[in-house]
């Protein structure tokens, strides 16, 4: 109705699937907790060497235009009545976007672009696992891009990557299949019992923040941060680079010197200076009866 238009085109080489699919004798799509009670799963994963999407068209009278290109990847994925799991990945991912109103092409980059995720489904009154990561790694941009912002060079160009690898354990308090289950309640899903962070990476415009983390939280207590369950636990954290980054800024005029001293107290608040230059370390501690602590100084 609008009269606007548009063309995609997609193509997968050498795209292969490995897997198991389980379907019980009285399947029912429209009553998802019966069929996964009776025995319904899916375990498999989709391998492709290389992808490429071109799409065109107009938008609000306006012409676009979109080419993206891989060099590989997979998705797997696993459900069954108790888990739910996806593992995706993609390889040297590039990205070109034109538009009618920018003189010049968007044009990103990535090496390798990830996500994975796996939660129990099912009610239980037994604690489960799950696990969650991230990854975008060797991240890029064109040069006319940075030179939106950043026309001078002053910022480091190299190549942002950011990752996160976390597992913990929770208890589902509801079946999530259930038909009846009231989406608006403002009774919580489920409680979360441990957390840990494996790994935290974020790399970018010449700062690097590196840190793991190992947490139990007490849902019998949730007074102490405000309606949250009560955390104890220690968080390893490592800042490189973050005063030459915020010099860098100053220079540039993105913020103020008042900007950086306030940002300057809070680092020197909660870390100490490393043994290389320009480097902080900060250790944050949650103690049992609520306190926290940087770097053995108690903050609360």
């Amino acid at each position: 109705e609008s009269g606007e238009n548009g063309l995609i085109h997609g193509q997968l080489d050498q795209l292969a699937f490995e897997g198991k699919n389980v379907i019980p004798p009285d399947f029912d799509f429209s009553d998802p907790e019966a069929f996964y009670k009776a025995g319904f799963s899916f375990d498999g994963t989709f391998t492709y060497a290389a992808g490429s999407t071109d799409l065109s068209g107009t938008s609000e009278g306006q012409a676009f235009s979109m080419n993206s290109t891989s060099e590989g990847g997979r998705f797997a994925a696993s459900i069954d009545a108790d888990r739910i799991v996806y593992d995706i990945d993609q390889n040297s991912t590039k990205m070109a976007v034109t538009t009618a109103g920018l003189p010049f092409p968007i044009e990103l980059s990535m090496a390798k672009a990830g996500l994975n995720f796996e939660f129990p489904i099912q009610q239980s009154d037994e604690v489960q696992p799950f696990g969650f990561g991230l990854n975008l790694t060797d991240f890029t941009m064109s040069d006319i891009l940075w030179g939106i912002f950043d026309p001078a060079g002053a910022l480091p160009r190299d190549p942002a990557t950011i990752a996160l690898d976390a597992t913990g354990t929770a208890k589902v308090l509801m079946n999530i299949f259930d038909p009846e289950i009231d989406v608006e309640s403002d009774e919580a899903p489920g409680e979360l019992h441990s957390l840990k962070i494996n790994e935290l990476l974020v790399s970018l415009v010449g700062a690097k923040l590196t840190g793991d983390g190992d947490f139990a939280f007490d849902n019998t207590n949730t007074e102490e941060f405000d309606g949250l369950p009560s955390p104890s636990g220690v968080a390893n954290l490592q800042l490189v680079g973050a005063n030459q980054l915020i010099d860098t800024l100053i220079g540039m005029g993105i913020i103020s010197d008042e900007d950086a001293l306030g940002a300057r107290m809070m680092m020197g608040l909660m870390a100490v200076p490393g043994e290389e230059p320009d480097t902080l370390n900060s250790k944050i501690e949650f103690t049992e009866d609520g306190q926290i602590l940087a770097n053995g100084q108690r903050i609360k």
